[in-house]
Parts: C-alpha cells; sequence; structure tokens
C-alpha cells in the first residue's frame, strides 16, 4: 500500500513536471508566434499604407496633376535641395519633396547644407555652376533644372502689411515649380506657343511694368516646358506646321483680311487660338468669332459689387472647367473688360460648336453699351443687365471618327488683356493664361497648380499669461500624473 502511494506520488511529480514544460513551451510558441505576426503586420503596413494630412491647411497634400507627373517618370531623378534651416521656406520644402518621394521610385531626395557639407557643397559648384544656395537642383542624367527658393514664396503685398514691418509669406507654390521642373527635365517634347505682333499686341519680349508687356508670361510658360515666340504673318505669310497654339493678345489695330483668312483656316484645320480683347480697340475680328459661336458688342462690364477703383471687375467664381477648375477659391482681376456672349441664332455649321463661359459678372453688373456715358450707371432701356460672361472656352464637336476629339478646335477668347500684364500681378491673372494655353495644347492634366495659402498661426499673451501657462505645463500636469500613481501605488498596498 505505501508502494503504491509512493508511485502516484512520483507520477504526479512527473505530470506537474511536464505540465509546466508544456506551459512553458507554449509560451515561447506563442511569444514566437506574436513576434512573426508583429513582423508580418509591419512588413504589410511598410508596403500598403495610407497617409493622411490631417492638418487644417494641407500643406503636404500633392495635387492629381502633380501625382501624374510622378507616376510617369520614366528616368531616375535626383532633387537636391542646396539650401540651409535658416530659409523660411525650408521646412514647406522639405516636406514636399519627401512627398514627392513616396510616389516615385525613380526619384531620390537629398539635402545639402552649404555651411557643413563643405564636400558636397564644392561638387554641386563645379558640375552645376551654382554660385548661391537657397535653390532646388533636379537632375536627371545630363540635363539639370535649378529653381529659386525664393521664387516659391508669395509675400505679403506693400498694400496689405503695416508700414515698417517685414512682409509676412502668405503662400507658397513649391509645387507648381518643382513639378513644372520636372516636366521640363524628362519631357523630350516642348509644345510651340506663337504670339501674334504686328497689330499692337502685348509684347512677350518687353519687362516694362506696363499694360502690354508680357514679359512674365512668356517666362511662366517656358517653365511649363513650352517654346514661345513670335509670330508676324506679314513676314511669314503663314501659320508655321509647329504651331501648338496661337496667342492674340490685346491688338489695338486691325488686322488684315489676308491675315485674318490665314487664322481662320487655321482654326478650321483643328486649330488652337487664345484671343484676349480689349474694349474700344477694333481689330476686325468679330465675323470670324461670330462663326465660331461668340458675338462681341461695343460694351464695357461694370460691377459696383466688386470693384475697388471703379474699372476693374473681380471675380472669384468660375464654371466647372479645365481651364478654371484651380482657380477656385483665388481672385481674378480684370480691367475694363467686355463681354464674350455667346450667338443667340441657330448655327449652321455642319459639325456644332461648344461655348462654355468660364466666369461672369455678378447680378449687380451690367453691360455698358453707352461707353461716352460719364458718370457710368444703368441705363434699362439700353445696357444689359448681368451676370455677363466676360471669358468664354468654344470646343468643335466632332461626331464619328473618335480619334479627331484630341485634334478638334479649341477657341478660348477673354474679353481683357491687362489681367496678365507685366503691369497687373494681382490676383490669378497669370494663372487662367498659364492653364489657357495648357488647355489649348491639349494638356488637360497639366493645368497650371495654385499656389497653397500659408496661415500663420501665433500665441499671442502677456508675461502673465506666459507663467500661468508654465504653472501649468510643468507644475500642475506633472504633479497631477505624480499624484494619480501614488494613490494606484497605495491602493495596491492596502
Amino acid at each position: 500500500m505505501k508502494k503504491k502511494s509512493k508511485v502516484s506520488a512520483q507520477g504526479l511529480v512527473w505530470k506537474t513536471r511536464l505540465r509546466k514544460s508544456a506551459s512553458g513551451v507554449n509560451a515561447v510558441v506563442a511569444t514566437l508566434l506574436a513576434v512573426v505576426l508583429w513582423g508580418m503586420v509591419n512588413y504589410l503596413s511598410l508596403r500598403h499604407y495610407q497617409r493622411e494630412d490631417w492638418s487644417s491647411q494641407q500643406l503636404s497634400v500633392l495635387a492629381p496633376q502633380t501625382e501624374q507627373v510622378l507616376a510617369g517618370l520614366d528616368r531616375p531623378v535626383r532633387m537636391i535641395a542646396f539650401t540651409g534651416r535658416e530659409h523660411r521656406a525650408r521646412d514647406l520644402m522639405e516636406e514636399l519633396l519627401r512627398e514627392f518621394a513616396l510616389r516615385s521610385d525613380r526619384l531620390r531626395v537629398e539635402f545639402v547644407d552649404p555651411d557643413r557639407d563643405l564636400g558636397q557643397t564644392k561638387d554641386l559648384q563645379m558640375l552645376y555652376g551654382l554660385h548661391q544656395a537657397d535653390v532646388l537642383l533636379v537632375v536627371s542624367g545630363d540635363r539639370y533644372e535649378v529653381v529659386a527658393m525664393e521664387d516659391m514664396v508669395i509675400l505679403q503685398s506693400d498694400d496689405d502689411r503695416p508700414m515698417g514691418q517685414t512682409p509676412k509669406m502668405t503662400g507658397f507654390q513649391g509645387e507648381a515649380l518643382m513639378t513644372s521642373a520636372l516636366m521640363r527635365l524628362v519631357s523630350d517634347e516642348r509644345p510651340v506657343v506663337y504670339f501674334l505682333t504686328g497689330h499692337g499686341e502685348s509684347d512677350i519680349d518687353s519687362f516694362e511694368e506696363d499694360r502690354k508687356a508680357f514679359s512674365d508670361v512668356r517666362e511662366r510658360l517656358e517653365r511649363d516646358n513650352l517654346e514661345v515666340r513670335p509670330l508676324h504673318l506679314e513676314e511669314r505669310q503663314g501659320i508655321p506646321a509647329d504651331t501648338a497654339a496661337l496667342v492674340i493678345a490685346g491688338p489695338s489695330r486691325r488686322i488684315p483680311q489676308p491675315e485674318l483668312d490665314l487664322i481662320r483656316t487655321y482654326l478650321e484645320n483643328n486649330g488652337r487660338v487664345m484671343i484676349l480683347l480689349n474694349p474700344l480697340e477694333d481689330a476686325g475680328l468679330e465675323p470670324l468669332l461670330r462663326a465660331w459661336g461668340i458675338r462681341l458688342t461695343q460694351d464695357v462690364v461694370v460691377d459696383p459689387s466688386a470693384t475697388l477703383s471703379g474699372s476693374d471687375v473681380h471675380i472669384t467664381r468660375y464654371a466647372d472647367h479645365p481651364v478654371t477648375r484651380s482657380l477656385e477659391g483665388l481672385r481674378t482681376v480684370f480691367i475694363r473688360p467686355r463681354a464674350i456672349w455667346p450667338v443667340q441664332e441657330t448655327d449652321e455649321r455642319s459639325d456644332p460648336v461648344r461655348y462654355t463661359a468660364l466666369m461672369a459678372s455678378s447680378d449687380q453688373s451690367w453691360a455698358e453699351m453707352d461707353l461716352s456715358e460719364v458718370p457710368i450707371r444703368f441705363d434699362p432701356a439700353v445696357d444689359i443687365r448681368g451676370p455677363v460672361p466676360i471669358a468664354a472656352a468654344v470646343e468643335r464637336d466632332v461626331t464619328g471618327d473618335l480619334n479627331l476629339l484630341e485634334t478638334r478646335t479649341r477657341l478660348l477668347v477673354i474679353g481683357d488683356a491687362d489681367f496678365a500684364s507685366n503691369w497687373l500681378r494681382s490676383g490669378a491673372g497669370m494663372l487662367l493664361l498659364q492653364n489657357g494655353v495648357n488647355w489649348l495644347v491639349g494638356r488637360d492634366q497639366l493645368i497650371a497648380l495654385p499656389p497653397m495659402p500659408v496661415e500663420e498661426i501665433r500665441l499671442m499673451m502677456d508675461q502673465q499669461g506666459l507663467n500661468r501657462l508654465l504653472f501649468w505645463v510643468a507644475v500642475v500636469m506633472p504633479g497631477a500624473v505624480a499624484s494619480l500613481g501614488l494613490l494606484v501605488a497605495l491602493r495596491r498596498r492596502g
């Protein structure tokens, strides 16, 4: 009986040991499985993740146009930020560069501090001729683009800032400049845009600060990888075969009939034309535009509810169209614009055209028909009550052959030419013209990006408020946590 009890005791001990061993093995296996599962989750999360920007300004959210350019990179590209930490646009540019790198495996981002990375600084100076810092260098093969960081910054205007104060940064257009640099670098094709000359049009070679100077327009279009050239039809005796788009910017004299016939033929053969018209200037374009569904009258648009000086008209509402889609929330300023009306009667064309009003004045506006009236006031017997269309896009609808959809005629007419001149650097005028030219040449997906507004958030408080904040952060909050921990410890002991 005693022997049996001894055996049973030994068996119980072995069972206990086996149970403990099994528990230990189970714990080890469970730990290993948890580690493997943790590794799998991290592996998948590194390759399949969703990035979100929950900030109020959304400064790191890339536009669809930028996403498309990055997705289409077909060659390695280096983007080198050659700047120190002191520049006001450094943090915004750095955040954008990291977003760019995450969207493409072919893009590599580097940061070079000219004060610390002396060896790399010397190499950049020798290879690319960089003699000043605070630039972004975009390199692919033996081609490179240099973007000045100061060009990315939009500063507070002199009218908006108090006298004697340093202007604040109100906007950041780094994404637009960086995307344009990428486009120029990787694109082997540069569409040619001609600006008509010889009839008092705006001059793309003039750097003056006046209404006929369009050098800023030229610079922006070339930044979009477009080749800009003047065109004198009397000398060329025809529109060149490489014309991707023709711009007629504010002619002040009549265009001779032979040249109008050349423009008409170009449009009929799926041409792309932008026409900017000023009031009181007869260029002889009325019959040509009427054939394409646009009616002109001798008028001036007046909008008392959207003006500062009486001669300007501010537009903030736009149609849903590729030309104006990126202008939402921005202001475009026109100087004494004229109306761009649709033709009302039945169109006799065999291939119908589609008219789209891109923007119009407010309900309180009107088209002033008596231009000699002083002061200007609304006359219901003569004038036309608003909204008044100021810009319109016309496309020829092609039926049957779908391949013609990409080469159909496109016409953009705007009732002002001053809005994009060097003289008027206010609002979204330049952006409107950029968008219009890109739409004409068929690059709808690469419409110019609007600048991102930058809001400076400051916490204003006096010394007493700062002391209260320090007391809460340094004494009250740590003390509350310590007291809670002490209370938990005392309850456990009790």
